[in-house]
Protein backbone atom coordinates (compact mmCIF):
# COMPACT_ATOMS: atom_id res chain seq x y z
CA UNK A 1 0.00 0.00 0.00
CA UNK A 2 3.06 2.90 1.03
CA UNK A 3 4.64 1.60 -2.45
CA UNK A 4 1.21 3.11 -4.63
CA UNK A 5 1.15 6.01 -2.66
CA UNK A 6 4.68 6.89 -3.44
CA UNK A 7 4.10 5.85 -6.82
CA UNK A 8 0.88 8.46 -7.12
CA UNK A 9 2.97 11.38 -4.88
CA UNK A 10 6.05 10.75 -7.60
CA UNK A 11 3.07 10.98 -10.90
CA UNK A 12 1.62 14.59 -9.37
CA UNK A 13 4.92 15.65 -8.88
CA UNK A 14 6.25 14.87 -12.48
CA UNK A 15 2.91 16.26 -13.52
CA UNK A 16 3.55 19.61 -11.49
CA UNK A 17 6.61 19.42 -12.89
CA UNK A 18 6.07 19.45 -16.91
CA UNK A 19 3.49 22.09 -16.34
CA UNK A 20 6.05 24.59 -14.79
CA UNK A 21 8.92 23.51 -17.36
CA UNK A 22 5.79 24.48 -20.18
CA UNK A 23 5.28 27.52 -18.75
CA UNK A 24 8.76 28.84 -18.45
CA UNK A 25 8.94 28.22 -22.30
CA UNK A 26 7.11 31.27 -22.39
CA UNK A 27 9.68 32.96 -21.02
CA UNK A 28 13.24 31.80 -23.23
CA UNK A 29 14.11 34.58 -25.23
CA UNK A 30 13.75 34.03 -28.68
CA UNK A 31 17.04 32.19 -29.68
CA UNK A 32 16.32 29.09 -27.02
CA UNK A 33 12.69 28.15 -27.10
CA UNK A 34 10.57 26.74 -29.90
CA UNK A 35 8.34 29.57 -31.85
CA UNK A 36 8.42 32.79 -32.25
CA UNK A 37 7.73 35.51 -28.57
CA UNK A 38 7.41 39.17 -28.99
CA UNK A 39 8.92 41.17 -26.82
CA UNK A 40 7.11 44.29 -25.47
CA UNK A 41 8.65 46.90 -27.24
CA UNK A 42 7.19 44.63 -30.93
CA UNK A 43 3.64 44.27 -28.48
CA UNK A 44 3.41 47.82 -28.47
CA UNK A 45 4.27 48.45 -32.09
CA UNK A 46 1.59 46.08 -33.33
CA UNK A 47 -1.33 47.26 -31.14
CA UNK A 48 -0.51 51.15 -32.31
CA UNK A 49 -2.89 50.78 -35.32
CA UNK A 50 -6.27 49.53 -33.88
CA UNK A 51 -9.37 48.90 -35.85
CA UNK A 52 -7.59 46.76 -38.46
CA UNK A 53 -8.74 42.62 -39.45
CA UNK A 54 -6.26 40.35 -39.15
CA UNK A 55 -5.50 38.31 -42.53
CA UNK A 56 -6.51 41.76 -44.59
CA UNK A 57 -3.31 42.81 -46.46
CA UNK A 58 -3.84 45.83 -46.80
CA UNK A 59 -3.84 46.15 -42.56
CA UNK A 60 -0.31 44.67 -42.23
CA UNK A 61 2.00 46.84 -41.13
CA UNK A 62 5.99 46.80 -41.36
CA UNK A 63 7.99 46.49 -37.98
CA UNK A 64 11.21 46.87 -37.28
CA UNK A 65 12.63 44.19 -34.74
CA UNK A 66 16.62 43.96 -33.79
CA UNK A 67 17.33 46.45 -37.18
CA UNK A 68 15.48 43.56 -39.34
CA UNK A 69 12.24 44.60 -41.09
CA UNK A 70 9.82 42.07 -40.30
CA UNK A 71 5.92 42.46 -41.64
CA UNK A 72 3.19 41.43 -38.84
CA UNK A 73 -0.67 41.47 -39.08
CA UNK A 74 -1.71 43.82 -36.69
CA UNK A 75 -4.56 41.97 -34.42
CA UNK A 76 -8.06 43.10 -34.85
CA UNK A 77 -9.72 45.18 -32.47
CA UNK A 78 -13.87 44.44 -32.12
CA UNK A 79 -15.48 46.96 -30.81
CA UNK A 80 -18.04 46.51 -27.63
CA UNK A 81 -21.00 44.33 -28.64
CA UNK A 82 -24.64 45.51 -28.97
CA UNK A 83 -26.77 43.96 -26.45
CA UNK A 84 -28.17 40.97 -28.09
CA UNK A 85 -32.05 40.95 -28.01
CA UNK A 86 -34.29 37.67 -27.31
CA UNK A 87 -36.90 39.17 -29.73
CA UNK A 88 -37.71 41.65 -32.90
CA UNK A 89 -40.70 42.89 -33.62
CA UNK A 90 -41.87 43.67 -36.65
CA UNK A 91 -45.08 45.31 -36.14
CA UNK A 92 -46.29 47.39 -34.82
CA UNK A 93 -43.54 49.68 -34.61
CA UNK A 94 -43.28 52.17 -31.47
CA UNK A 95 -45.83 54.76 -31.60
CA UNK A 96 -47.93 53.27 -34.20
CA UNK A 97 -51.23 53.77 -34.73
CA UNK A 98 -53.03 51.37 -34.59
CA UNK A 99 -56.93 49.68 -34.42
CA UNK A 100 -58.80 46.29 -34.05
CA UNK A 101 -57.83 43.58 -35.04
CA UNK A 102 -54.15 44.17 -34.36
CA UNK A 103 -52.22 41.94 -35.90
CA UNK A 104 -48.33 41.50 -34.25
CA UNK A 105 -45.37 39.85 -36.14
CA UNK A 106 -42.00 39.24 -35.64
CA UNK A 107 -39.18 36.76 -34.18
CA UNK A 108 -38.21 35.43 -30.80
CA UNK A 109 -35.73 33.03 -30.04
CA UNK A 110 -37.38 29.55 -28.83
CA UNK A 111 -36.65 30.36 -25.32
CA UNK A 112 -39.64 32.96 -25.60
CA UNK A 113 -41.81 30.10 -26.05
CA UNK A 114 -43.82 27.63 -23.93
CA UNK A 115 -46.25 24.98 -26.01
CA UNK A 116 -45.25 27.55 -29.00
CA UNK A 117 -46.84 30.92 -27.54
CA UNK A 118 -46.26 33.59 -25.26
CA UNK A 119 -48.06 36.24 -24.16
CA UNK A 120 -49.21 39.63 -25.44
CA UNK A 121 -51.05 42.16 -22.82
CA UNK A 122 -52.52 45.35 -24.23
CA UNK A 123 -52.73 48.49 -21.78
CA UNK A 124 -54.57 51.33 -21.98
CA UNK A 125 -52.44 54.93 -21.26
CA UNK A 126 -53.20 54.60 -17.38
CA UNK A 127 -51.45 51.01 -17.15
CA UNK A 128 -55.24 49.13 -17.25
CA UNK A 129 -55.10 45.92 -19.27
CA UNK A 130 -57.66 46.07 -21.98
CA UNK A 131 -57.02 42.73 -23.38
CA UNK A 132 -54.98 39.63 -23.34
CA UNK A 133 -53.81 37.21 -26.07
CA UNK A 134 -50.76 34.32 -27.33
CA UNK A 135 -48.34 35.13 -29.59
CA UNK A 136 -48.00 31.96 -31.57
CA UNK A 137 -44.71 30.04 -33.15
CA UNK A 138 -45.22 30.12 -36.73
CA UNK A 139 -42.27 27.09 -36.72
CA UNK A 140 -40.78 24.42 -34.38
CA UNK A 141 -40.02 26.64 -31.47
CA UNK A 142 -38.00 23.81 -29.35
CA UNK A 143 -34.87 25.92 -30.69
CA UNK A 144 -32.54 28.54 -29.31
CA UNK A 145 -32.84 30.03 -33.09
CA UNK A 146 -34.79 33.00 -33.41
CA UNK A 147 -38.79 31.56 -34.74
CA UNK A 148 -41.16 33.67 -36.38
CA UNK A 149 -44.10 34.52 -34.28
CA UNK A 150 -47.77 36.17 -35.23
CA UNK A 151 -50.80 36.97 -33.53
CA UNK A 152 -54.08 39.11 -33.67
CA UNK A 153 -56.03 40.87 -31.27
CA UNK A 154 -59.26 42.79 -30.94
CA UNK A 155 -60.01 44.87 -28.89
CA UNK A 156 -62.20 48.12 -27.54
CA UNK A 157 -60.67 51.51 -28.35
CA UNK A 158 -60.00 52.83 -24.53
CA UNK A 159 -60.36 56.05 -23.26
CA UNK A 160 -56.79 57.00 -23.29
CA UNK A 161 -54.78 58.23 -27.15
CA UNK A 162 -52.18 56.13 -26.01
CA UNK A 163 -51.26 52.70 -24.62
CA UNK A 164 -48.57 50.13 -24.36
CA UNK A 165 -48.12 46.51 -26.06
CA UNK A 166 -46.33 43.90 -23.24
CA UNK A 167 -44.94 40.90 -25.55
CA UNK A 168 -43.57 38.80 -22.15
CA UNK A 169 -41.57 35.58 -22.40
CA UNK A 170 -43.71 32.34 -21.52
CA UNK A 171 -42.21 31.41 -18.20
CA UNK A 172 -43.99 28.25 -16.73
CA UNK A 173 -41.08 27.92 -13.55
CA UNK A 174 -42.11 31.07 -12.27
CA UNK A 175 -38.62 32.16 -11.39
CA UNK A 176 -38.76 35.59 -11.60
CA UNK A 177 -35.34 35.63 -12.86
CA UNK A 178 -36.19 34.00 -15.61
CA UNK A 179 -38.83 36.85 -16.81
CA UNK A 180 -38.39 38.78 -19.82
CA UNK A 181 -40.74 41.03 -21.54
CA UNK A 182 -40.62 43.78 -24.52
CA UNK A 183 -43.03 46.98 -23.90
CA UNK A 184 -43.88 48.63 -27.25
CA UNK A 185 -45.89 52.30 -26.89
CA UNK A 186 -48.57 52.56 -29.09
CA UNK A 187 -51.80 55.22 -30.32
CA UNK A 188 -55.08 54.19 -30.77
CA UNK A 189 -56.85 55.49 -33.44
Amino acid sequence: MKIKHTIFFFMVILLVFSFSLNSCRLFLPEDEGPGEIETEETIDKVTEEPGTVEGDPESSQIIENEGEEEEKETPQVLEEPEEEKDIIVDSPLPNQVISSPLVITGEARGTWFFEANFPVRLLDGNGEEITVYYARALDEWMTEDFVPFQSEIEFEKPETDTGFLVLEKNNPSDIREYDDEIIIPVRFE
